[in-house]
Order: structure tokens, then sequence, then C-alpha cells
């Protein structure tokens, strides 16, 4: 009995040694082979944390402004084609433009009526006929110191127009103003607004520049 508990010792004592053996051997095996960095991603914000973020950032971005492209000849220092924020009035546009000149006819505008997007501003000169425009008329024909919309009379008819009234369009010089009276001359009057890409120097782009400030009346 005392020799079979002596060999049983040593079995447990052999199996102790080699499970201390197996794990130094695992250990020593497998050291190295993983970095202790730390995990490599980070956790973001939760969906609603992010969606909160979101929000916050379209309140805090400026709106953009609405502005309104007019059109300005005459007795100006500077004519020519002006972008304004919406709502602005005839003296913001005079003061854009660089001002009145000294011919200018000052008391047949009315400086504090109030501009439209797209129109044609036109001030006129000391003696200058008062032709309705799509911009300033004289104020005995204003109603309220309003301007003429893109209804009223004060659409140039490009079948009357004579070559300074069409000189008064948006991107229509000298040149392009003969060449439409030209042509009306040669091919009779314009049937349609869109007739007028038959004239030299017309193309899409102006045609849309000019579309709302002409008509197309009786010969």
């Amino acid at each position: 009995m005392i020799g079979q508990g002596r060999w049983r010792g040593f079995l447990f004592l052999a199996g102790g040694v080699g499970c201390f053996l197996l794990a130094s051997f695992l250990l020593w095996t497998f050291s190295g082979h993983f970095s202790d960095d730390g995990p490599t991603t980070e956790a973001g914000p939760s969906l609603g944390v992010r969606s909160r973020e979101v929000q916050a950032e379209l309140v805090a971005a400026p709106l953009q402004e609405e502005e309104w492209v007019v059109y300005v000849t005459g007795a100006v220092v500077r004519p020519g084609v002006y972008n304004l924020p919406a709502g602005s009035r005839v003296y913001q546009l005079v003061e854009k433009s660089g001002g009145l000149t000294d011919e200018a006819d000052a008391e047949s505008i009315n400086l504090a009526a109030k501009l439209a997007d797209g129109i044609h501003v036109h001030v006129p000169k000391k003696g200058e006929a008062k032709v309705p425009v799509q911009g300033f008329v004289a104020q005995e024909n204003q109603k309220k110191g309003s301007f003429l919309d893109s209804t009223s009379t004060g659409l140039i008819d490009i079948n009357k127009a004579s070559k300074e009234d069409l000189e008064r369009l948006p991107g229509i010089g000298p040149k392009t103003a003969e060449a439409i009276i030209t042509y009306r001359e040669s091919h009779g009057p314009f049937r349609r607004v869109e007739d007028l890409l038959q004239v030299k120097g017309i193309g899409p782009k102006k045609l849309e520049a000019v579309r709302n400030l002409i008509t197309v009346g009786s010969p």
C-alpha cells in the first residue's frame, strides 16, 4: 500500500511538472504575436447625438440671401447689369452704378421706388423724351411712384422701336440695334419674339436676357 501511494504521488508530481512546462512553452511561443497598443478603433457618438449635431450645423449655416439682377442705362456714371439684394430701392441701384451724372433729370425719377428682379431701369437725361420703358418713366405717368411691369405698355415693340430704344435693352449695342432694324426692313415685321434669333449678333442667351422686356406688335 505504501509503494502504491508513493507511485501515485510521483505521478501527480510528474503531471504537475509537465503542465508547467507546457504552459511555459505556449507562453514563449505566442509572446510578441499580439500588440498591447489597445483598440485601433474609437467609438463615435451615438446616432441620436450625431443627428442633433447635424441639426445644429444646419441651423448655424447662414441662409443664402436672394439677389435681384437689374439693368440700368441712361444718365448714371456706370450703366450696366448689377446684382442687388432682394427688396432694394432705386437709390441703391443708382449708388452702385456710380450715382447720377450732371445730365440726369433727377426730378423725373423716384429714388424711393422698389426694384424688381430682371427689371430695366432707364435714367433719362434733361430734355430727353419720356419714352416709357421697363424702368423709369416720367413722374406724371407713374402711379404711386411704381415701375412698369412686364404686362404694361412699358415693353419695347421690336417692330416699331427706334435704334435708341433698342439700345436700352441689355446686351444690345448700336450694331445689334441696327441689325434688328435692317432685318425687319428686309424681311418684314417680326411675328414672334423668337424671330430675333435670325438677327446677326443675337443668340439664345441674349434673347433670354431681353425676352421679358420686349413685345411684337403690329407693324
